[in-house]
């Protein structure tokens, strides 16, 4: 499986319409995904990884209000731009054999494994929400992560450095 992560992607000031479709949590955003797995978002706080369902509307809503009430805890006010970094990472199946679910989930918690080191390194706060069937789409996997500085694509070259 081919890990492909995307440059970071600048958000407006105001980021609840990025966050209902990266957690999927309107209508509008469900119903661009042919299936959402039975697996898990994870919100990683300090290295500390909390899991949401991902099949659940309920558990995925929980997930996005405990990122943003982390954020809140670290920023003072519910995350903006400025606030978070975010990004998508592909999974690009080699063969034809690694085009399913399980493949992707592996790939999913190989990454989680490296995100939660980053998390507790980096003293920082990490959401991962997989999209493995949004129509029309590779597989990814959208991240969006604490801001500490004004650096660009710092989880991204973590990732590819320890996957090395």
């Amino acid at each position: 499986m081919n890990i492909i992560p995307l440059s970071d992607h600048v958000l407006e000031d105001v980021i609840m319409p990025f966050e209902s479709y990266m957690f999927i949590t309107t209508r509008r955003f469900i119903e661009k995904h042919d299936n959402i797995p039975s697996h898990t978002l994870s919100v990683f706080v300090r290295g500390q990884r909390n899991k949401f369902l991902l099949d659940d509307l309920s558990s995925r809503k929980e997930g996005l209000s405990f990122f943003n009430q982390n954020m809140k805890a670290v920023t003072g006010h519910l995350p903006v731009g400025t606030d978070v970094n975010c990004f998508i990472l592909y999974l690009e199946a080699e063969t034809s054999d690694e085009i399913d679910d399980e493949n992707y989930i592996d790939a999913f918690e190989q990454l989680s494994a490296v995100v939660e080191l980053f998390s507790k390194e980096k003293d920082s706060i990490v959401a991962m929400v997989p999209h493995f069937h949004q129509v029309g789409m590779m597989p990814h996997i959208h991240i969006l992560h604490q801001r500490k500085t004004a650096e660009h694509d710092i989880l991204q070259d973590y990732i590819l450095e320890k996957l090395s």
